[in-house]
C-alpha cells in the first residue's frame, strides 16, 4: 500500500525558516575586523618584519646539506637554528633566540621581543632565506651578513607602501565601476594580511574597509563596487596593520579606461621573481548594512541549499 506523502511538519520548515534567517543576518553584519595580532608569515632575507608577527621558514636543505642526512635521521639538536642580531657594520652580533625545526623542516621565530636587524646562523654559517626557503650561506667569522639579514620593526616609516597608478603628485587614480582595481605593493613578508581604508570626508562619505593578503611579492590586488561614486570623487586611503597606520594617500575616481600598463607598474621593484599568483580578488558590496565578499554569499548559497536538501529529505522519508 502506497501511502500518501505526510505535509511538512511546522517544526521542520520553523527550523529552515530560522537557520535561513540567522545566516543572512550574520552575513549581512559581516564587516571587515582589523586582527589584534598579525598571523604567521613567510619570512625572507632582505625584508621587514612587522613585530609582534611569527615568522615562518624552511630550514631542511640547510640541515641536510651540512650534515649530509636526512632530516629524520638527525637528533632534535641538529635542528636547531640561533638568530643573531647583527651589528651597524653588517658582523655578527649576540645570538638572542634558538629555533628548532619540526619533523617538516619549518621552524617559527617569535618577533614580539625582536626589534632590529637579525640574521638566521647554522653551524657557524649564515642562512640567507629566500622565498621561504633557508640556503646555507658564509662563514659567519668578521663577514658582512647584510646581504642575509633581515629586519623586525614597529616603526612605519620603515615599511614601504605604495599603490598601482600613483602619479608625481602621490595620488592614485581607480576606475569607476564594478570591479574597480585597488592593487600595490607593501614591504613586509608574504602572508601578512594589511587592512585598507578608503573613505570622504565629505557630507555622503563612502566607506570601503578590506582586509588582503600579501602574495609572494608583497602584493595586494582587490576589487571594489565604485560604479555609484560620482567620477571626480576624492578618497582617503590608509593601509594598517595591527591597529598601526603605515601609508596614507589620496586616490582620485575617474571614468575612462584602466590605467596603463606603465601606471600599473610604476611600483619600485625589490628584485625578486615572484613564482604566486595573485590572490583571488574579491568584489565588496553592502548587504543590510554590512560588507560581505563574494565568497561569502557562495558560502551563503550553499548552506542554504544545505539546510533545504536535508529538510526535504526529511520530509519524505
Amino acid at each position: 500500500m502506497i501511502r500518501p506523502p505526510r505535509p511538512p511538519r511546522p517544526l521542520t520548515l520553523g527550523l529552515v525558516t530560522a537557520v535561513v534567517l540567522a545566516t543572512l543576518v550574520a552575513a549581512g553584519g559581516a564587516t571587515a575586523v582589523e586582527p589584534t595580532v598579525p598571523h604567521d608569515a613567510r619570512l625572507d632575507s632582505d625584508r621587514a618584519a612587522w613585530q609582534g608577527q611569527t615568522l615562518y621558514f624552511d630550514g631542511s636543505h640547510v640541515v641536510e646539506e651540512s650534515l649530509d642526512a636526512g632530516l629524520r635521521q638527525i637528533s632534535r639538536t641538529d635542528r636547531n637554528f640561533t638568530v643573531h642580531s647583527l651589528h651597524a657594520d653588517g658582523t655578527l652580533g649576540p645570538p638572542v633566540e634558538t629555533v628548532t625545526l619540526d619533523a617538516s623542516g619549518i621552524a617559527r621565530i617569535s618577533t614580539a621581543s625582536l626589534d632590529g636587524r637579525y640574521v638566521l646562523v647554522y653551524d657557524d654559517n649564515a642562512v640567507a632565506v629566500d622565498e621561504g626557503t633557508g640556503v646555507l650561506g658564509t662563514h659567519v667569522s668578521g663577514a658582512n651578513l647584510s646581504s642575509c639579514a633581515w629586519t623586525v620593526t614597529d616603526d612605519a616609516a620603515d615599511v614601504d607602501v605604495r599603490l598601482d597608478g600613483t602619479t608625481g603628485d602621490d595620488t592614485a587614480r581607480l576606475q569607476r565601476r564594478q570591479d574597480g582595481r585597488l592593487s600595490g605593493r607593501v614591504d613586509l613578508p608574504p602572508g601578512t594580511e594589511v587592512t585598507v581604508r578608503l573613505h570622504d570626508d565629505g557630507p555622503r562619505p563612502v566607506l570601503f574597509s578590506l582586509q588582503t593578503e600579501l602574495d609572494a611579492d608583497g602584493r595586494f590586488d582587490e576589487r571594489l563596487d565604485l560604479a555609484d561614486v560620482r567620477p571626480g570623487t576624492t578618497l582617503n586611503v590608509s593601509v594598517s596593520l595591527d591597529g598601526r597606520t603605515l601609508a596614507t594617500t589620496t586616490v582620485v575616481v575617474a571614468d575612462g579606461t584602466p590605467a596603463s600598463a606603465a601606471q600599473q607598474s610604476s611600483m619600485p621593484s625589490t628584485g625578486r621573481t615572484g613564482g604566486t599568483a595573485l590572490p583571488t580578488a574579491s568584489v565588496w558590496t553592502t548587504v543590510l548594512g554590512g560588507s560581505v565578499t563574494g565568497g561569502a554569499v557562495s558560502f551563503l548559497a550553499g548552506a542554504v541549499a544545505v539546510v533545504v536538501a536535508l529538510a526535504v529529505v526529511r520530509e519524505t522519508r
